[in-house]
């Protein structure tokens, strides 16, 4: 197991440009901000499920290969102790920092996520103690393989999407990267620290077999008290992955402001494995 640590670096002028970049995400919907934005917004269909999707056209000068999807974390699965009736968070973190990417290929909501009229096929057990289950990594599966359909791919998932971007790597031969921020890498541990319900029906990423030739990068902020690091202890006895311990980071901050440095270090990573 390698151990990296990130520095905090608060720069000014990446506060300001991400400012005019992401202004009015929170209150307006997936599409209207894909399209302010000149990306690309579609709805793909899966065996199951109908899949909100936003994508780029990328500049040659631009374009990384393997393709770039990121996934979202777990949204509002929960108000006042009932399951609720619609998952979807307003903050989207996971498409922020997928829009400050410009190299990033795709990003795909969960299931029932992102819906403007909930579907008659999707059940709550789908965003409360189902959210990492066979049915959710199977429609994104099928989601991202029609989005990317040749070539490797790098999976990058925030909170509850770090977990099932964990999953999906584990699952999809082509995935040759990994980066997770803030990721329920063991929800067991997990629902015991929070005391909260076990999630009986998802896949756990801990109790994965580690997969052949995948590079993983799993970033924790020092501060965060909903995922802190610590309670990934068993995923990392039982995977080889380098993680990362961002010093100031919480589960929300500072991701956006940072996400351009963060990504130059994993670059670096990628250059420096042997």
């Amino acid at each position: 197991m390698r151990i990296i640590k990130l520095q905090h670096y608060c720069q000014l002028f990446v506060v300001i440009g991400l400012g005019a970049l992401l202004g009015g995400c929170s209150n307006s919907t997936l599409v209207e901000t894909a399209l302010q934005h000149k990306l690309n917004y579609q709805r793909i269909e899966t065996t199951v499920f109908q899949l909100a999707v936003v994508t780029r056209v990328i500049n040659k000068t631009k374009r990384t290969q393997p393709a770039r999807v990121y996934l979202e974390g777990d949204g509002i699965p929960w108000v006042n102790n009932q399951p609720n009736t619609d998952p979807t968070g307003r903050d989207r973190l996971a498409f922020k920092l997928f829009m400050v990417d410009e190299a990033a290929t795709a990003y795909v909501a969960r299931p029932c996520y992102e819906q403007e009229t909930m579907p008659q096929n999707c059940n709550q057990a789908l965003w409360t103690s189902g959210r990492y289950g066979e049915t959710v990594v199977t429609a994104l599966m099928e989601a991202i393989e029609q989005v990317v359909p040749t070539g490797q791919i790098e999976l990058v998932g925030y909170s509850g999407g770090g977990a099932l971007a964990a999953l999906l790597a584990h699952r999809m031969p082509r995935v040759s990267r990994l980066l997770t921020i803030a990721a329920n890498l063991d929800h067991d541990a997990w629902s015991e620290h929070h005391g909260s319900i076990p999630l009986t029906s998802s896949l756990n990423p801990v109790d994965d077999a580690p997969a052949a030739s995948l590079g993983e990068l799993h970033l924790f902020g020092s501060e965060d008290t909903i995922a802190p690091a610590a309670l990934a202890t068993n995923y990392f006895e039982k995977h080889e992955a380098a993680i990362g311990l961002v010093e100031g980071f919480t589960h929300y901050c500072c991701w956006i402001e940072q996400w351009p440095q963060i990504l130059d270090e994993w670059k670096t990573q990628e250059s420096a494995a042997p």
